[in-house]
């Protein structure tokens, strides 16, 4: 078996060429064409790997930035008002639980707001503490 280093020295030669670019050229012996190639796709296999990952990485602490967190606690924070205001007065005009939902959720379609749906209403609203149900004591048998 050939050391790699020292087969390396020896088969790999590496000339200028014009525009600030390099030929390398390798010689190998015919019987590792084949495992030189798997080398080679591995290569760019980990490379396009490590490529994604770093690219996850920096969307990753990105999002831990605390302005931007701070920005999206606020947001829901806003949201979550606006919710309880309009519970508030829907019920307070003689609504039950799930009409002042579909009123909340058509308001919010009116205005294309992206958390429109009726199961996001719904939870911020339980999350709220309101979530329409009214717990009576249990009686003695």
């Amino acid at each position: 078996m050939i050391p790699s280093l020292s087969f390396l020295r020896e088969q790999l030669t590496v000339e200028a060429l014009d525009d600030d670019q390099v030929a390398v050229t390798v010689v190998l012996p015919a019987e590792l064409v084949r495992s030189y190639c798997f080398f080679l796709d591995s290569l760019a296999g980990f490379f396009r790997t490590t490529d994604r990952h770093s690219t996850i990485a920096r969307a990753l602490a990105r999002t831990k930035s605390s302005s931007i967190n701070q920005e999206a606690e606020d947001l829901k924070a806003a949201y979550r008002d606006r919710l309880v205001k309009s519970y508030d007065k829907y019920v307070a005009g003689g609504l039950n639980h799930k009409e002042a939902i579909k009123h909340i959720v058509s308001d919010l379609q009116k205005i294309s707001h992206p958390w429109r749906t009726r199961e996001v209403v719904s939870s911020t609203l339980k999350a709220a503490g309101r979530s329409g149900y009214t717990y009576r004591s249990r009686r003695g048998n």
